[in-house]
């Protein structure tokens, strides 16, 4: 207790002088900033450490030896800091501040964090303008490439259709190529049931043609040599550009009415004939290399497969609005969304898995003494019946609707040659919905596709009567039906 008899309450307590000694009082722990009315600040001149004076009046007898500074909660005092452990602080009473040993590594810590924060700003400040510029540089060629497109001399990407024909038989005709016509599967869409479709007949066939080897002259011509089909940029290679400007002065020689009736500059011929020559460059690349020509071979034939199944999806959907109204637009009112590119099936005009001999056999029972079309649909098994019956009374309708010659014919595929895999997942193009997948079928194949949910009930909407399908689907949903059934929401 002070002297007035209170703990740190009433008036405040005398300052000692070198006269009069500390009086007898417990320890108290103050708080920042050292302010504490029971306690007796050292009289001018005398400094202390936190553990013991280092001069002037001594502590009275029964003092503790450290005092405890209470900093604010989660706060270390500062010779708790690691990088301040056995550090001693000292204070002036005149003028209270914490002085480390060595407190020079703050300001080389502070101006060293400042130099790292300019240099990654000024970094950042040039990886912007860089961008920007090369922004600019790109929007400049972009609203050239429109300004080019709006007028007829610099249009580079519209096609001309007869001038590339006219490059392709002048380009042959300096090469001494002699074209042939193949065997090709057809862009031409088969339809998925006994309904007929204007695609074209068996005897269509693509054009075939073998490239000569770079390094000869060109026969009957000694001042044009092979084109060098493997440097890097054959548009710019000296012969290349020698053989290009040969084909240009062939079509304004031989096509003069032509050109002129057109408008075909020299710019727009030439660019028609680059085109074509990188296309021959990537032909004779798929001439000579397997692996180039297998890798062209399928991007070609997965290409035939998108147009027809975006035939038979624009089919289908030109089908449906005589399907909604057949069977009221409220019951009706979900169906359309199921029409979706990725799930209708594919068409083919090979054997593929199928035994060869039973496979033609059936073919020449189709076709019998005509020359049509015939095409084996794939089956895609992950495909939920209801909903391959709803696809083949689109099917119908839209037979009756166009009424056209029969010049193609498709049968349902061999077992062999059932698509087994699972379907794509949701992409901006099409949407896979719950309902579409065959429950037993994910279930046998563990597939967890993620899709998109449905109300359970949108397939029991309607009812397909058997005479909405051909006789051919109407025995194919038969046998879907025996391979996996089609209890999705019973189960």
């Amino acid at each position: 207790m002070n002297e007035e008899g209170t703990t740190g309450g009433g008036g405040a307590p005398p300052i000692p002088t070198p006269q009069q000694p500390y009086p007898q009082q417990p320890a108290t722990p103050y708080a920042f900033p050292y302010q504490h009315a029971a306690y007796n600040f050292p009289p001018p001149g005398a400094s202390f450490s936190g553990y013991m004076p280092a001069s002037g009046p001594s502590f009275p007898p029964g003092q503790p030896g450290p005092y405890n500074m209470n900093f604010p909660q989660g706060l270390p005092t500062p010779n708790q800091t690691p990088s301040n452990l056995g550090k001693r602080l000292r204070m002036d009473r005149d003028n209270i501040n914490a002085d480390m040993d060595d407190a020079s590594f703050l300001s080389s810590c502070t101006c060293g964090c400042m130099e790292k924060y300019q240099q990654l700003r000024d970094e950042q400040k040039a990886i912007n303008e860089s961008v920007q510029r090369r922004l600019e540089e790109l929007e400049a060629a972009v609203s050239g490439a429109k300004e080019a497109s709006t007028i007829g001399e610099g249009a580079t990407t519209a096609r001309i259709p007869e001038l590339e024909q006219l490059v392709h038989t002048y380009a042959f005709q300096l090469m001494d190529i002699q074209k042939s016509r193949g065997p090709a599967t057809r862009t031409g869409a088969a339809p998925e049931s006994d309904a007929t479709d204007s695609v074209a007949p068996a005897s269509d066939t693509r054009l075939n043609y073998t490239l000569p080897d770079p390094g000869g002259h060109l026969r009957g011509n000694p001042e044009l040599k092979v084109p060098n089909w493997t440097v890097a940029q054959a548009n710019s290679d000296p012969v290349n550009k020698k053989f290009q400007y040969a084909i240009l002065e062939l079509i304004k020689a031989n096509e003069e009415e032509k050109v002129q009736a057109e408008g075909w500059s020299d710019d727009v011929i030439l660019q028609r004939i680059r085109s074509a020559f990188r296309t021959f460059v990537k032909r004779y690349r798929q001439q000579n290399d397997p692996a180039e020509r297998a890798k062209a071979e399928n991007k070609n034939v997965q290409s035939k497969i998108h147009g027809r199944q975006k035939n038979k999806l624009d089919r289908r959907v030109g089908a449906f609005p005589e399907f909604a109204q057949r069977h009221g637009k409220e019951a009706t009112r979900g169906y359309r969304q199921l029409l979706q590119k990725g799930a209708m099936s594919s068409d083919d005009d090979k054997p593929g898995k199928a035994d060869k001999e039973a496979w033609d056999k059936k073919v020449g029972e189709l076709r019998g003494t005509t020359n049509i079309s015939v095409w084996e649909t794939h089956r895609l098994l992950w495909r939920n019946v209801k909903v391959v019956q709803f696809y083949y009374a689109l099917d119908k309708i839209s037979s009756e609707q166009k009424k056209v010659t029969v010049n193609s014919q498709r049968f349902h595929g061999f077992k062999e040659n059932d698509n087994e895999d699972a379907p794509k997942k949701s992409t901006r193009d099409w949407k896979l919905y719950d309902c579409m997948i065959c429950a037993r079928w994910a279930k046998a194949k563990n597939d967890n596709t993620p899709t998109i949910k449905t109300q359970p009930d949108l397939l029991d909407g309607v009812t397909i009567a058997d005479d909405e399908l051909f006789p051919t689907d109407r025995e194919e949903i038969r046998l879907l039906e025996s391979y996996y059934g089609d209890d999705e929401w019973e189960n």
